[in-house]
């Protein structure tokens, strides 16, 4: 049997009934008996296919390893984190008494993907409103909403099925894509028929290499066979080739055999494109994973070259939903109203963006230069310790040697022109070298000092263009610069 074949006819249970049809019947016209509505699975099931398991562990590990603190917003605009917020170790570190958080999310996001919901009651104790996060299984709970559109959460003890009433307040609940907004949609419900195509798809090879007879060729004889000699040669078709460890042997009949050839069918040659293509089915129902993050290498990505460009596109199109859900959730049910416009919840993913050592020095050497990074901001994301009195270091003498005073005081009041200052006075502007040799090798005396002061003029409003500052900051650098090619 194909794989065509096999996968109908566990659809139909009747794969006869396809080989009896003519090309005209109306029986091709008619509705096509779905196997998905029949077909029953449970995530135990559905983890047990290799690219459901992938992109399940890669998502939920993902949200359970990033850090999520509790961030306290400032009056200069900034944030810092709010380490004395009751809720901060909560969901930072430990939810309740015998998970950590790494636990608590990881079990939640499999929940969200598994069945669209993350429930965790919230206890009341020494903490206040919110000391503990008892996860419940979205199996054993219902959603009730009231006339004033309040919701009441219906929650079943699975040892003794005792139902109890949980209010509102008392339930954090993260959903999934929603078309009531009471309830999240379980994203493998909905992809019932291809993690079904994709069970079919599995078991087929595991059926075809296991129980599947796999000859080479077949000599045939001229003359019938005595039953005798049929179940001899089948005790030796079992003998020696069922199983893949005996496939590809050649079966011998007896004399005057003539030998036939055997090949593979087309549907059992496609059969590893089929499987290849569930995986990007898969994929594309866990909200566009990228196949090179499921160990799938053989396709082409649309999200550009590189590991850091997969991880960008990994964050944006994959997971960043779902970290906007449980933060937004966490502002809704675990922190006060009144406490909202102040304290949130933030995941960290700046570990997952983060480049190589070159292309990280790159970024951190603009942003000094430019001004927008201070040393010790580079430190702290580098996860190295603040250096007391960093970012005040003033510049060196010999960059400020040759200045007017009110452009020295300028350079020392302002770090980001220390910063540029140091760059420059070890390494001169390659149009500035170019044009000042092309100058001095052609003009001598008095027209030549002409046309660098008017090439100086010129340059300084360039660098002010350039790096977006006034013009006393580009007067500092435009001294310099000169003073290094005096030099």
């Amino acid at each position: 049997m194909g794989l065509l074949s096999f996968c109908v006819g566990r659809a139909t249970g009747r794969p006869e009934i396809f080989a009896s049809r003519a090309p005209d019947d109306d029986f091709w016209y008619t509705d096509y008996p779905s196997r998905s509505s029949s077909f029953t699975y449970s995530p135990t099931t559905a983890m047990r296919i290799s690219a459901v398991n992938a992109c399940v562990r890669l998502l939920s590990e993902t949200v359970g390893a990033l850090p999520l603190p509790i961030f306290q917003r400032l009056a200069n605009g900034g944030k810092e984190i709010a380490r004395r917020h009751p809720i901060h170790d909560l969901i930072h570190d430990q939810p309740n008494g015998w998970m950590s958080s790494l636990e608590w999310r990881e079990m939640g996001m499999a929940a969200l993907l598994f069945r669209g919901n993350w429930y965790s009651e919230i206890r009341p104790g020494a903490r206040g409103f919110v000391d503990q996060l008892i996860p419940l299984h979205p199996d054993y709970v219902r959603v009730e909403q009231l006339e004033d559109y309040r919701l009441l959460y219906k929650v079943r003890d699975p040892k003794t099925s005792l139902e109890r009433t949980v209010n509102q307040e008392q339930m954090f609940h993260v959903r999934g894509l929603s078309s009531d907004g009471i309830v999240g949609m379980s994203p493998i419900d909905h992809a019932r028929a291809t993690i079904a195509l994709a069970s079919d798809a599995q078991e087929f090879g595991s059926r075809f290499f296991t129980q599947g007879v796999t000859a080479s060729g077949v000599l045939s004889l001229p003359q019938p066979l005595t039953d005798a000699k049929w179940r001899e040669y089948n005790d030796q078709m079992e003998q020696r080739h069922r199983g893949v460890k005996k496939s590809h042997n050649w079966m011998i009949i007896g004399s005057g055999a003539t030998a036939t050839p055997l090949t593979m069918t087309n549907e059992q040659a496609q059969f590893l494109q089929l499987r290849g293509m569930q995986i990007a089915e898969i994929a594309r129902m866990f909200g566009r994973v990228p196949l090179s993050m499921i160990c799938e290498t053989e396709k082409n990505t649309s999200f550009g070259t590189g590991i850091e460009s997969m991880k960008i596109a990994f964050v944006t199109f994959s997971l960043l939903s779902w970290l906007e859900r449980i933060e937004q959730a966490i502002s809704r049910d675990l922190i006060l109203p009144a406490a909202r416009q102040t304290y949130f919840a933030e995941f960290n993913v700046a570990g997952l963006l983060r480049g190589d050592s070159a292309a990280r020095g790159e970024f951190y050497y603009k942003g000094r230069l430019a001004g927008w990074l201070l040393p010790n901001e580079i430190r702290a994301l580098e996860n190295f310790n603040p250096i007391p009195g960093l970012d005040e270091k003033p510049l060196p003498a010999n960059a400020r040697d040759g200045l007017p005073k009110e452009l020295a005081d300028a350079v020392i009041a302002n770090p980001r022109l220390e910063a540029i200052a140091e760059r420059v006075s070890g390494s001169l502007d390659h149009k500035a070298r170019v044009v000042i040799t092309k100058i001095r090798s052609r003009y001598q005396g008095a027209e030549r000092e002409e046309r660098e002061a008017e090439f100086w003029e010129n340059h300084a409003k360039e660098i002010a263009d350039a790096l977006v500052m006034n013009e006393k900051e580009a007067l500092c650098l435009m001294h310099v610069r000169r003073r290094e090619l005096a030099a």
